[in-house]
């Protein structure tokens, strides 16, 4: 990973570890749940109009992650991300659909999501106008688009099944990873390095803990264009987003601090 990934990395440890603040003091439910996501076949990647060709492999997998609330009451909703640049409207009003009509989750209660990753597969219906690909190929993108259905209606299937007792904590950091892109040069806006341009550093984190103080679920975000990896790569990946979830998935928390502090070393040497 470049400097990129692992400042962000730094800033997530740190926020998990040190910045969080109890919100429930009461237990809520919360179940989680993942799925992978991706192609068994070579693909057309979305995101750079510039690509000649399918897929040539895979950097790392890519997921769909759903973590479920449940109140008191009973009511729950429902979070899913997704490896993906993006979702269409009507694939996610067809498994809002069903999640209403087999789970009882109302659509006001599910949000579908995507991290905006550019090496991720194109979605069958969303991006025709944008491709002249060949009839197999549009094929290969159909298959895949419902299978990803499947597996989106899966995984917030599974998360209800897992509810459990948790309390929530939110603590926030900023990770200053982010640039401005636009410049002006001659009247004209174009892209590149604006380091006075606006942009939004704040990493927002949430994260569940059972009854007995394991964590069991982090959800976080932040405002900063998955584009880490340019249209010269053809190969499967979630891009920053990608190995940041990566990352926290392997962690250990007894090595975490020694991460930190091996990163920040190594770092600092290279700057």
């Amino acid at each position: 990973m470049n400097h990129i990934n692992e400042t962000l990395i730094l800033v997530l440890l740190f926020v998990i570890l040190i910045s969080t603040n109890v919100i429930a003091g009461d237990m809520i439910k919360i179940g989680v749940a993942t799925v992978d996501i991706t192609p068994e076949e070579k693909i057309w990647l979305a995101g750079y109009g510039n690509r000649n060709k399918p897929s040539e492999g895979v950097i790392h997998p890519l997921h769909a992650k759903a973590i479920a609330f449940e109140d008191e009451s009973g009511s729950k909703a429902v979070i899913v991300t997704t490896d993906l640049i993006g979702l269409h409207r009507e694939l996610t009003e067809e498994i809002a659909s069903r999640v209403r009509d087999e789970l009882g989750i109302p659509r006001a209660r599910l949000m579908l999501t995507s991290s905006h990753t550019h090496t991720g597969p194109i979605l069958y219906a969303s991006n025709l106008q944008m491709f002249d690909l060949s009839e197999k190929e549009w094929k290969t993108i159909a298959d895949y688009t419902g299978f990803l259905k499947r597996a989106l209606f899966k995984v917030i299937q599974n998360s209800i099944l897992d509810l459990s007792p948790c309390s929530l904590s939110f603590g926030k950091e900023e990770a200053n990873i982010a640039r401005n892109r636009r410049i002006s040069v001659k009247g004209r806006v174009n892209i590149g390095n604006n380091p006075a341009g606006p942009t939004d550093p704040e990493v927002p984190v949430l994260a569940a803990f059972d009854t007995e103080g394991n964590l069991k679920a982090v959800l976080f975000g932040y405002a900063c264009h998955g584009t880490t990896l340019t249209g010269r790569h053809y190969r499967i990946c979630g891009d920053y987003m990608g190995f940041t979830q990566e990352y926290l998935d392997l962690a250990q928390p007894a090595s975490m601090f020694r991460d930190v502090v091996r990163m920040l070393t190594r770092i600092h040497e290279e700057l």
